[in-house]
């Protein structure tokens, strides 16, 4: 299979980013990867593809604006947009089977690759349980509002797309 990877965090040192570099080593194993990343990891990724036999990946460098304090969630905003018009280019010139957005892990931040017409796997550990059901009685009332139009938000939306 051809698959598309929306890896925003992916290099092999790091929390999230290590969650990003380990879905990629193993997805690799058995598919062709292209994976979107951001720019900033690019040192890293090379040093550890020098090392390392990486056949079937083929990363794909997304820049934007650098990030800094509470402004980095925008700037994870703006590098998803980008990323898609990346992704919508791929796409004409590779054949794809599938999308897979695997980092950032969160279902408040989005991404836009369930747009792209394909089959669309949202890798996020909010799908196996929402967090407002696991911390209903530990939150406020107009907390436990805010999740649950989040998650009708995020229901409309994925009704859109591809979603899996």
């Amino acid at each position: 299979m051809k698959v598309l990877i929306s890896a925003y965090a992916c290099s092999p040192e790091g929390s999230e980013c290590g969650v990003g570099w380990n879905m990629v080593s193993r997805i690799s194993k058995y598919h062709q990867c292209w994976v979107l990343v951001n720019s900033v990891f690019k040192p890293k990724i090379e040093e550890k593809l020098a090392q390392l036999n990486f056949k079937n990946v083929n990363f794909v460098y997304v820049s934007t604006a650098k990030p800094f304090g509470l402004l980095h969630y925008f700037y994870y905003i703006a590098w998803q947009i980008k990323a898609f018009f990346v992704a919508k280019k791929l796409c004409q010139e590779i054949d794809f089977d599938l999308v897979h957005h695997v980092t950032y892990q969160n279902s408040w931040l989005p991404t836009f690759m369930g747009f792209l017409g394909l089959p669309f796997i949202f890798d996020s550990s909010y799908l196996q349980a929402p967090p407002w059901q696991i911390l209903r009685q530990a939150m406020s009332f107009q907390s436990f509002l805010q999740e649950i139009l989040i998650e009708f938000v995020i229901k409309i939306i994925s009704s859109f797309s591809n979603f899996y």
